[in-house]
Order: C-alpha cells, then sequence, then structure tokens
C-alpha cells in the first residue's frame, strides 16, 4: 500500500545546524515513519499534537487499520455513511480530490484500483507474487474498478458492486502531511518542513535562513546506499516521489512493480523510473507523482505542461543502460545536479 520514501533529506540533515529555536519530531504513520521539523513555541506539546492528527487521518483512510472508514466502506456492500466525529471528515476530502485526479489523468489515477492491488500482491489480502498470470481473472476483476463504480456526497459514498474497494494510499501519505502542516499554522508556525515516508511540505526557511533542499536519489532496482540524483529547493511548496524501483517483486519468469494501471489491470512498465512532483499541497504532489507513474514518460510530459500549478521531474531508462531526465521548466532555478 505505502510507498518507499525516495528522497534524501539535505535540507533536514546537511543545511541544518542544531538550534534551540527548532524542534524536531519523529515517530511512525501509515507502515512508515514521519519527521518534522519546526521553528515554534517549545512549551506546546508538538508531538502529542502531530500524533493526534495522523491517529485521526489513519482512523479515516488507512486500508490496514480495519475500524477505518475506507475499511469499513469497502467490506460493506453498498452505501456507506461518512463518520462525523472530527467535525471535517478525512475521507471526504480524499475522494474530493481523487474525483479531480481521476479525471485530469484521463482515469490513469483510480483509487478504485484496490482489488487489482489486492490481486498482485500488493494489498490488504497478504504479500505474495503472482507466480502464474492469469488475463481472465484480471478481466474479472476490472468489472469492479473504475471511477464510475462509485458515487459520493457530503454525507455519504456509495459503491454499485458490493466488490469494488477503494485504495487512497497513493494520496493518504500527502494528505497527512498536508494536515500537520496546516494544524503547524494554526498554531502560528512560519517555517517547517514535514515528511511521511518521502512525501514533503515545506513553508518558509531552515534552520539557516534558507530554502528547505531536499535529494532525490538515483533509481535503482535493490540499491541500499542511495546516490544522489538531484538537488532541489523547496520554497513554500510539497514534493512527492513515486518509482517502481523499491515495491516489487522478482519471480523466475518476470519482475513487476507495484504500480497498476487502473485501465489495463497489469503493472506499468516504462522507461520512467520516477517522478518527483511539485505542488502548493503535497495530496496534490502525491497523487500526480502515481497518475503520471501509471501514464508513462510521454503522456506524462504532456500533462504536465498542461497542469496549471504542478511542476515534475521524471527520471527515465535511456536504453543504454544509463539515466536521463527531463524536467519542467518552472523547475530551472530550483535544481542542482549532485
Amino acid at each position: 500500500m505505502f510507498r518507499y520514501a525516495f528522497l534524501i533529506f539535505v535540507g533536514l540533515f546537511i543545511a541544518c545546524s542544531p538550534s534551540s529555536e527548532y524542534i524536531h519530531i519523529s515517530g511512525e504513520t501509515m507502515g512508515t515513519t514521519y519527521h518534522v521539523t519546526l521553528q515554534g513555541d517549545p512549551s506546546i506539546d508538538w508531538e502529542s499534537a502531530t500524533e493526534e492528527s495522523l491517529a485521526q487521518v489513519n482512523g479515516s483512510v488507512n486500508t490496514y487499520d480495519p475500524e477505518s472508514e475506507i475499511s469499513r466502506f469497502n467490506v460493506g456492500e453498498g452505501s456507506f455513511q461518512f463518520d462525523g466525529k472530527a467535525g471535517k471528515n478525512h475521507f471526504l476530502e480524499n475522494l474530493i480530490v481523487s474525483k479531480m485526479v481521476v479525471e485530469e489523468s484521463n482515469g490513469h489515477f483510480d483509487p478504485t484500483v484496490m482489488p487489482l492491488v489486492n490481486y498482485w500482491g500488493f494489498g490488504t489480502t497478504g504479500k505474495r507474487a503472482v507466480t502464474l498470470i492469469d488475463s481472465s481473472a484480471v478481466d474479472s476483476i476490472l468489472q469492479f474498478v473504475g471511477w464510475n463504480n462509485i458515487s459520493f456526497d457530503e454525507n455519504a459514498v456509495n459503491k454499485k458492486h458490493p466488490s469494488s474497494q477503494l485504495d487512497l494510499s497513493a494520496l493518504a501519505k500527502g494528505y497527512g502531511v498536508d494536515q500537520i502542516g496546516l494544524l503547524l499554522e494554526k498554531k502560528g508556525t512560519k517555517n517547517y518542513l514535514v515528511e511521511i515516508g518521502g512525501e514533503v511540505r515545506a513553508r518558509g526557511v531552515n534552520e539557516k535562513g534558507n530554502p528547505w533542499r531536499l535529494g532525490i536519489s538515483k533509481p535503482y532496482r535493490g540499491e541500499k546506499n542511495r546516490e544522489i540524483e538531484q538537488i532541489i529547493s523547496l520554497p513554500n511548496m510539497a514534493l512527492a516521489t513515486s518509482g517502481n524501483y523499491r515495491n516489487f517483486y522478482q519471480t523466475d519468469h518476470y519482475t513487476y512493480a507495484h504500480t497498476i494501471n487502473p485501465i489495463t489491470g497489469f503493472p506499468e512498465e516504462s522507461s520512467l523510473l520516477s517522478a518527483s512532483v511539485i505542488a502548493k499541497d503535497c495530496i496534490l504532489a502525491d497523487a500526480f507523482a502515481t497518475a503520471f507513474m501509471v501514464m508513462g514518460l510521454g503522456k506524462a510530459t504532456e500533462k504536465v505542461e498542461e497542469l496549471e500549478g504542478i511542476e515534475a521531474l521524471f527520471i527515465f531508462n535511456d536504453g543504454k543502460g544509463g539515466l536521463e531526465y527531463w524536467a519542467s521548466p518552472g523547475l530551472d532555478t530550483l535544481l542542482t545536479k549532485q
């Protein structure tokens, strides 16, 4: 469900020096880790506030929590009423953004992909590789996949087929990052960096008074010592990276990764190795990073050029065993080659 971190935190571990004005907290959430660096009032219990915010998000959109809203929707057969406990429903907020990205990506991003994610061994039904591909089984699952199979309003989400399920993991971490950022801003924090599993939201400056900087690692499968391919400055923006080089299966006959194409039903394989997306909010960067990986290099570059407020860095195989990258024009002043 959850992607591995593809960023090396230059902004945290190189560009920052110890300072009593900046507070560092970390922990575990959503099957991965989180880190927060902020300039704020030391009398505030920032860790407890962060943990409470993350617990609310997990209780809504974490498919690995059987009591979460999304899990209860997935096992249900029809309509599911949103919980009203926290005043704002996180499940609904994720569905609203999902609908927009589904439309913008022409269905290459689609959270109804969950039955396929389970079939290919990356979901909640157990981690195991498919050793014998059954095209007829994939075809039978596809009838339950497609955004037209669900509908929602401010009160409830509905499914046409009992077997349709949702997987919001392609934007849930980004959403969690944004929620922590908004929490910090509500408490008066102007300078901070929030990271969950490699998805990042940065505002203001680091402890040296400079914009936050992060390293994007080279997308090599099985690489233990991640080398930095590019360094990016992140002035008041969010960044998310998706790639196929950390979460994959290798069988006796083939290798396939966790990016499942909801249109074909099969894992997507192309020359595009990683997609790093920059946007104002991390939920959008997170969702579009997945969409671009499914689209492939050609369609993804065309789409980035159409979208407002979205920039991207694509690292791809040059066909000769090496790496090349494509960056949208808005990144020209933000990227530094390592």
